[in-house]
């Protein structure tokens, strides 16, 4: 029995020491009381309570409450802590004759606010720099901030927009912050750009207009309006166009301008030989062209005026730049250059050619002269021009044995001198134009205050005293300004221009009896009458066969034929075409350079204006309207020279982000490079000296002028300025401002510099040569002979494509060795290796990009026009494929 109380007894203790350690306050009751021994005693009236703080950077901890008793002693575990989070504190109590009390409480230590953070939004004006905000206030030890959003999702914007910007501040003690903030970029305006109003001559082709100023890269044109809609007018009349430049970073402006195709009235000459129809054709450049009653052709590129018929050939003056030259074409068609004159008029009596001769620059030459046709037609013999009469002549008419002509130094009176020689003599004292004759009397329109009107006088028997209004000889036809006079049969035709009568009697030809029988007296209306009516179009240019009327009318600028005895008219250009037309090209400059994947350019088909092309969107915008000579970009401005009257030169600089140009220099400046803040370039004013200005240019001075500086370019290297003077390479020394010959061997007309080494097109004595020269050793490698001095055979274009040098090649007429080379290195020695011929184009200025080579279509010798194959046309070719293609 006693057993079974003790059995119990054990049995109620675990089931009360179970109920205790399930009770969930932190006191020795809750305790554990480790290892019970029930011959030791429990402690109590202890407590461990759990504690909640706030950050605030100081140390914070938990203790147990209560009175130890005596002997007992307590350790903590983890019962302290600084930064914020939830912490398993422990106290163990330990004493001699106690149970081990083990106590848990948690410490916990609060996040906190951030306090004076502000992220506030920002607005700037686009300048292509890259703009952000910040957050605003003092960030505590250990925070973190991460931006997301802008341009590029990482609080960063460069192009003009309205960003959303956020701040994400992170710290392990703090609430985590959102901040939202917006960063604007403002678009900004375009610099000067100007839309100017455009007027051209009807010519069958399509004319644009073009906007004119710095366009920065990105920029689109729109055109809209013109007479197709896309800024294009082929046909007479004036239409409006609308240029909208847009640019993401840049206001959109627009701009309005008017394109005016004119159909201006001129002189083209007509004439009848051989059966055929000559003529100007204002469509092809006023070229000489026939038509031969099947068809139209062109007969040649003359531009042929004072077209004369005798027996079997037609003679014509054909216009030069400078000079003119007689011309005949026979009854085969064949023209034939006789003499090189500067005639204006031009008369035949059978035997001599007459012409007259006005010279603005050399008046000792001015006068009528006589050639022998003979002469000119002969083979053997030299046809020798005799003048016959010392005047100013103009509208010759031969008659019998006197020339009749129109007298510029008298007032436009009507003269007459022998064909043999003689002085020349006033037949009429009035002003007169448009002088015709039918081998018996000639035709005129007299000019005076009090009206104009058509007259003759019957010069038969060879009229050469003066005739007044009162003598049997003049007749008055009719009272009507008449223009281009032509005589068929019985009756003068001519166009009327009298302001008064062709206001009364409306546009078209005319035609009044050639007696003068059909005038009336104060009855203008009576006089002459109307032939053909035009209905609001315009004719100039009239001409007959003796049979038909030939006109052209200004709304088509086609040659008509009016058949009078039926009065049909037939268009004889019906369906005329322009041939291609190839670009006249005068300008004496050639560049271009690549920046930011544009190409910068001298535009020659342009006249030589500044002209930047954009790959990408396969644009060209006109940056310069001036002629400019030579350019560089530096620093992002764009410096280029402008020429005015071939002889005034200005350096101008612009922002490649603002444009607004500025005037810096008026010296004539070219070949530029750019060292330290400076611009040295060689100064073509009056010494040819190498010059160096601030980038302003303000400070400018001579730093070289012992012999005259050449055409060449300029190359900053290793703290010297490379350059030609007297045709031999020099080099300035910066530091210390001394120029020294490079080597007395070289004598480039052509070179760049690339990694120590000088590739130069080089004059060596009687031939050319392609030669490396090594800077650092001062030898020279001559790599490949070339043709005589000049440019026969001559090596340009030099670039530098994956590490090696190239060149190209152009050779005289026949030679198999044009095309692209490149220079190989084997063992030390040097070679060049043809890599394309590149049929069908010159490679001047290139510019490599990536595996394309971008060049202009052009060879031109220094100071002179191009060839006349060069198109100038920009153009890239595949480095890869080796195949072209034309840009412009």
């Amino acid at each position: 029995m006693k057993k079974l109380l003790i059995v119990l007894f054990v049995v109620l203790s675990l089931v009360l020491c179970v109920a205790c350690n399930g009770d969930s306050s932190n006191s020795e009751e809750n305790g554990n009381n480790e290892n019970q021994d029930p011959s030791k005693q429990n402690i109590s009236g202890i407590t461990f309570s759990d504690a909640s703080f706030d950050y605030d950077g100081t140390e914070k901890s938990i203790a147990i409450s209560g009175t130890l008793p005596s002997g007992v002693s307590v350790s903590y575990e983890n019962e302290k802590a600084t930064n914020a989070g939830t912490y398993k504190a422990k106290a163990t109590l330990v004493g001699e004759g106690y149970n081990t009390l083990v106590l848990e409480a948690d410490l916990v230590i609060n996040k906190i606010a951030f306090t004076g953070l502000t992220l506030t939004g920002s607005e700037c004006d686009y300048d292509g720099e890259t703009h952000s905000i910040s957050l605003n206030g003092t960030l505590p030890a250990n925070t973190s901030v991460a931006y997301s959003g802008g341009e590029d999702g990482k609080n960063a914007a460069t192009n003009a927009g309205v960003y959303s910007v956020t701040a994400t501040v992170t710290n392990p003690n703090y609430i985590t912050l959102t901040l939202d903030a917006e960063l604007t970029v403002n678009q900004i305006p375009f610099g000067a750009l100007t839309f100017d109003n455009g007027s051209f001559d009807y010519d069958t082709e399509k004319h644009t207009i073009t906007v004119t100023g710095f366009t920065p890269s990105g920029t689109v044109i729109t055109y809209t309006g013109g007479e197709d809609g896309k800024n294009g007018a082929t046909n007479p009349g004036t239409w409006t166009v609308t240029a909208t430049v847009t640019n993401r970073n840049y206001i959109t402006e627009t701009l309005t301008a008017d394109i005016a195709i004119n159909s201006k009235e001129e002189i083209l000459n007509v004439g009848f030989f051989n059966g055929n129809v000559y003529f100007q054709n204002s469509l092809d450049g006023n070229s000489l062209y026939t038509y031969s009653g099947s068809g139209l052709e062109q007969a040649s590129r003359d531009v042929a005026s004072a077209i004369t018929v005798n027996g079997s050939q037609m003679f014509f003056i054909s216009k030069g730049l400078l000079s003119s030259s007689i011309c005949a074409i026979n009854t085969s068609g064949k023209i034939e250059s006789l003499l090189d004159v500067s005639a204006t008029s031009l008369t035949t009596d059978g035997t001599y050619i007459y012409y007259s001769v006005n010279s603005i620059f050399k008046s000792e030459n001015n006068g009528i002269y006589k050639v022998s046709i003979a002469d000119l037609n002969s083979e053997s013999t030299d046809a020798v021009p005799v003048k016959i009469a010392s005047v100013k002549a103009d509208r010759l008419n031969c008659v019998g044995n006197v020339i009749y002509f129109v007298n510029k130094s008298e007032g436009d009176k009507l003269y007459a001198t022998s064909t043999s020689g003689s002085a020349p003599t006033l037949i009429y004292d009035y002003k007169v134009s448009e002088l015709i004759n039918d081998g018996t009397s000639l035709y005129f329109t007299r000019h005076k205050l009090t009206g104009s009107a058509i007259y003759s006088i019957n010069v038969s028997g060879n009229l050469k005293t003066q005739v007044t209004d009162d003598s049997n000889k003049v007749t008055k036809i009719t009272t009507s300004n008449g223009k281009y006079l032509t005589k068929i049969g019985d009756y003068i035709y001519f166009i009327n221009t009298d302001m008064v009568t062709s206001t009364l009697l409306g546009d078209g030809v005319y035609r009044a009896l050639a007696d003068g029988s059909s005038w009336v007296e104060d009855v203008a209306s009576l006089s002459s009458s109307k032939v053909i009516a035009f209905d609001k179009d315009t004719v100039f240019s009239l001409a007959s066969d003796g049979t038909n009327l030939y006109y052209f009318r200004t709304s088509t600028r086609h040659l008509y034929r009016y058949n009078i005895s039926n009065g049909t008219e037939t268009d004889l250009m019906d369906g005329f075409v322009p041939p291609e037309k190839v670009e006249i090209v005068t300008t004496y400059y050639e560049k271009a350079t690549m920046h930011n994947g544009e190409i910068y350019f001298i535009n020659m088909q342009d006249g030589g204006r500044l002209y930047k092309f954009d790959p990408i969107t396969n644009t060209e915008y006109r940056i310069s309207g001036l002629q400019v000579a030579d350019f560089a970009i530096h620093n992002g401005y764009i410096y280029f020279a402008t020429v005015r009257f071939m002889v005034n030169f200005d350096l101008y600089r612009m922002s490649l982000t603002y444009g607004e140009p500025e005037r810096i220099s008026t010296q004539k400046c070219m070949n530029f490079s750019f060292y330290n803040g400076k611009i040295y370039y060689t100064n073509y004013s009056s010494s040819n000296t190498l010059n160096r200005m601030n980038l302003d240019g303000t400070e400018d001075e001579i730093i070289y002028s012992d012999k005259s500086v050449s055409a060449g370019e300029t190359f900053i290297y290793d703290g010297s300025v490379y350059f030609v003077a007297k045709d031999q390479l020099y080099r300035y020394n910066i530091s210390t401002s001394t120029a020294t010959l490079v080597n007395k061997d070289l004598k480039p007309l052509e070179y760049i510099i690339h990694d120590g080494k000088i590739l130069m097109m080089n004059c060596d004595g009687l031939k050319n040569s392609v030669s490396l020269y090594d800077i650092s050793s001062n030898t020279i490698h001559k790599i490949a002979d070339l043709g005589f001095s000049g440019v026969s055979d001559d090596a340009r274009s030099m670039f530098v494509y994956d590490g090696t040098l190239y060149f190209y090649r152009n050779v005289a007429a026949g030679s198999p060795n044009k095309g692209l080379y490149k220079v190989t290195c084997t063992n030390g020695t040097y070679a060049v290796a043809l890599v394309d011929e590149i049929d069908g184009y010159y490679i001047c200025e290139g510019m490599v990009d990536g595996d394309k080579l971008y060049f202009l279509d052009v060879w031109q010798v220094k100071d002179s026009v191009p060839t006349t194959s060069s198109s100038c046309k920009l153009c890239v070719l595949d480095l890869e494929t080796m195949e072209v293609t034309e840009l412009n």
